[in-house]
């Protein structure tokens, strides 16, 4: 089943990153600094109405010279019921 990808707020992404990428931190550490800056984005898939992926993009500045337009991804999870199912390949990227 394909996923619906949208762009969802930094708070949507707490659970999944908790769940995920931190099960033995608390929630408040599934912030990411640079989480609300008016440059990043967050996306979600969804599967049936449910939240099964995120994604976040964080516009950054790099140390060299020639990398004017930077985009760092960060915090990418996807629930365990649909990992390795490439939900977020080709649809994120074209999501942006």
């Amino acid at each position: 089943m394909r996923a619906k990808i949208k762009q969802i707020t930094s708070e949507d992404t707490h659970e999944i990153r908790h769940q995920i990428l931190r099960p033995n931190q608390t929630l408040d550490d599934c912030h990411y600094r640079n989480d609300n800056a008016e440059s990043t984005i967050h996306f979600g898939a969804y599967q049936r109405d449910q939240l099964v992926g995120i994604a976040s993009l964080y516009h950054e500045t790099l140390p060299d010279q020639y990398a004017i337009n930077t985009w760092r991804l960060r915090g990418m999870a996807i629930r365990e019921p649909v990992q390795q199912t490439g939900i977020f390949n080709e649809r994120l990227v074209l999501s942006m």
